[in-house]
């Protein structure tokens, strides 16, 4: 063998591991960058999930703030937690929407989401149906109570 063949098999050696080395870091970098998106939408999920738990809490506490702003003859006050509570319904479905399509496009889609969404419904509904009555109904408070 040649000096010049032993020469270029001795520095091309390298040459061809160095490029495995990089292809090798190469599919590495890939995979962790689809890992760190995929956590960067379960992330997102995990908040929406979060502020929903929120807003579940918000629409107690909307319709308890009726029932005494209702107690104390305070209209503006009704009227202000009416408004608040469309508002807060809006919300809450937007934030299990988005939730939902976030795990849908990160294939983590649950068989529940059907139930939760029309417990969710039901929930909002027996609350804004609490706010806008005039008056207070036990049984509807009661039947409000037991969906929380």
């Amino acid at each position: 063998m040649r000096f010049q063949t032993k020469v270029l098999l001795v520095s091309g050696l390298p040459t061809v591991m160095l490029m495995g080395l990089l292809f090798a870091s190469n599919i590495n970098n890939n995979n962790r960058q689809q890992h760190f998106e995929k956590l960067l939408q379960l992330n997102t999920a995990q908040q929406h999930h979060g502020l929903l738990d929120m807003m579940h809490d918000h629409v107690q506490g909307a319709v308890y703030r009726k029932l005494y702003a209702e107690a104390i003859q305070n209209n503006a006050e009704i009227e202000f937690t009416r408004e608040d509570m469309r508002e807060t319904a809006d919300k809450s479905r937007a934030y299990f929407n988005d939730s939902r399509d976030i795990l849908v496009k990160a294939g983590m889609a649950l068989d529940e989401d059907a139930q939760v969404e029309r417990d969710l419904n039901n929930y909002i509904e027996g609350g804004s149906t609490l706010i806008n009555a005039n008056g207070t109904d036990q049984n509807l408070l009661n039947h409000f109570n037991e969906l929380f």
